[in-house]
């Protein structure tokens, strides 16, 4: 009898113990999904915040094209101009050249 009550015993240790154990695999396990919960969260703001960036990136190349053509444009614009006023100004020594004769052309 006293072997069966320390068998007994011995058995209700050792199912304490894998109680214990148990548990501690159920606070893991809560832990462990928690943890995948965050990581999935993290990848879909990751995926966000790439969207995000994408946008602005290309936003940023359709400002800067845009500023590229109105360079060329500013460029052109003052190439022509320069034109004109070295027109004008060869038209007007064109026209000091007769007037001092008083001749018009």
């Amino acid at each position: 009898l006293k072997a069966q009550i320390d068998s007994n015993s011995d058995v209700q240790v050792e199912n304490n113990h894998l109680q214990n154990v148990i548990e501690e695999m159920k606070i893991t396990q809560s832990k462990l999904v928690e943890l995948v919960k965050q990581q999935k969260q993290d990848l879909i703001d990751s995926k966000e915040t790439e969207q995000i960036l994408n946008k602005k990136q290309a936003s940023y190349q359709t400002v800067s094209s845009r500023a590229e053509t109105l360079q060329l444009q500013l460029m052109k614009t003052q190439a022509e101009l320069a034109h004109q006023k070295e027109k004008a100004k060869h038209k007007r020594k064109e026209e000091k050249y007769w007037a001092k004769y008083g001749l018009t052309k």
